[in-house]
């Protein structure tokens, strides 16, 4: 691999891709604890990701604000189409939530690991982060139609998980009517920290003290297409970015 490219397997070590296949199997999530500060750092970071937005490397329409977790008008961050990255920094001074897609375009690291990982029967359709400064997340309860894996880059993320998961995830149902149950996970991803969690168990989070920032791949097993290449079409609506790829709290 060259300088910029990080090993799927590296990722998610202790773990190995064969680990992984059996949890989405089984419909198992995991959480299991890193190795600490700037595990993945080498893959994205708080500078290396506003270098891409100041740089107008990420364009707009991959990208969606909130705030307590409703989202922003793009007026707010935007000027003729184009990120104003003074504004866009002055509300993350007042707490919202930032959601980028499609990172394996522009991150040479991110694209190396989603490519890695075909090779073992694991296909990404979606890599994206989510940078968060306020106490909440950047979505209500909803479940996602693709297996996750989040790996928390910087500062923490409190994630509740609830059951039972749904059988049959739909687009179509993805926010309606969450469980009202007590969380079956209730845990805090540090830095270094990674949630394997199959597709339909319903989520919410909640920021820790300080920023934020996770990386979301988001997979299904036994690769047919390119990784990257396409993935449900349906996943849109929530999220409200021109993608077709989604991610998560």
């Amino acid at each position: 691999m060259t300088q910029d490219a990080i090993a799927f397997s590296d990722l998610i070590a202790p773990l190995a891709p064969a680990d992984v296949s059996a949890l989405w199997r089984s419909q198992t999530f995991k959480h299991q604890r890193g190795s600490g500060e700037h595990r993945f750092g080498a893959l994205l970071n708080w500078d290396s990701l506003w270098a891409l937005i100041d740089g107008a490397v990420i364009a707009p329409e991959s990208c969606r604000v909130t705030y307590a977790r409703r989202t922003v008008d793009s007026t707010f961050y935007l000027d003729e189409g184009r990120f104003n990255p003074d504004r866009l920094a002055g509300l993350f001074e007042q707490g919202v939530s930032m959601i980028i897609v499609k990172l394996n375009e522009h991150v040479p690291s991110i694209a190396a690991a989603c490519r890695d990982a075909a090779n073992f029967g694991l296909r990404i359709v979606h890599a994206g982060a989510i940078a968060t400064t306020g106490d909440q997340g950047a979505f209500g309860s909803h479940y996602d139609l693709f297996h996750l894996i989040v790996l928390q880059v910087e500062g923490s993320k409190r994630w509740r998980v609830y059951g039972p998961r749904a059988h049959k995830p739909t687009a179509a149902m993805a926010t309606v009517d969450p469980p009202q149950s007590p969380p079956i996970l209730d845990t805090v991803l540090q830095e270094g920290d990674i949630l394997f969690l199959p597709s339909g168990y319903w989520h919410s989070c909640d920021n820790g003290p300080g920023r934020s920032l996770h990386v979301t791949l988001g997979c299904v097993a036994k690769p047919t297409r390119t990784p990257g290449e396409g993935a449900n079409p349906q996943s849109r609506g929530r999220y409200g970015v021109e993608d077709r790829h989604a991610g998560s709290d």
